[in-house]
């Protein structure tokens, strides 16, 4: 055998073995963590002054996967009296898209507001930014919170995937 085609063959192996252990690491790493050992966890509390976890809504189901995207990341978040939900709520001010009776027609009234192309120019975020009812003292944070806000909404509702897929190495053929 050459010399080339014997170290060829060296860094294959050693390629296939490293990969192999990696995936034997990751494989015992993750039943650790599913184990019954580890800390245990926490519930955090509500944000200080916030509704939104005690919110129970009993108006019409999401009609489909972007509305449910929408009130699990951003409708929740607003419809809060001490938010946009002291003013933007059924039969309150113009746009009602924190309406508390129905999510579907919340989110028809919230589309228009947001930019989904580039999030950081929605009117949400450039009103709150700006100061409108911003319910912390710096409106900055009000506009990044916001922000992030949309962009998990819009993140949750798209058709692309943030989940991490692992894929285990080929087994060796001996």
């Amino acid at each position: 055998m050459h010399a080339a085609s014997s170290h060829a063959m060296e860094k294959f192996l050693l390629s296939r073995t490293l990969r192999a252990c990696a995936a034997a690491a990751l494989l015992a790493a993750l039943a650790a963590c599913s184990s019954s050992g580890g800390a245990p966890t926490t519930v955090n509390p509500p944000p200080v002054g916030s509704t939104s976890n005690a919110f129970n809504y009993t108006g019409p189901a999401p009609q489909n996967a972007d509305i449910q995207a929408f009130k699990v990341n951003l409708w929740q978040n607003i419809i809060p009296s001490d938010r946009c939900g002291g003013c933007h709520h059924q039969g309150g001010q113009s746009p009602q898209f924190a309406r508390s009776d129905d999510v579907n027609l919340a989110y028809q009234a919230a589309l228009p507001l947001v930019d989904l192309t580039n999030p950081s120019q929605s009117t949400l975020v450039l009103k709150v930014g700006g100061g409108h009812n911003c319910w912390v003292a710096d409106p900055s944070a009000c506009a990044a919170t916001m922000l992030t806000w949309i962009q998990n909404w819009l993140g949750a509702g798209g058709s692309s995937s943030t989940a991490v897929v692992l894929t285990a190495p080929p087994v060796p053929m001996e």
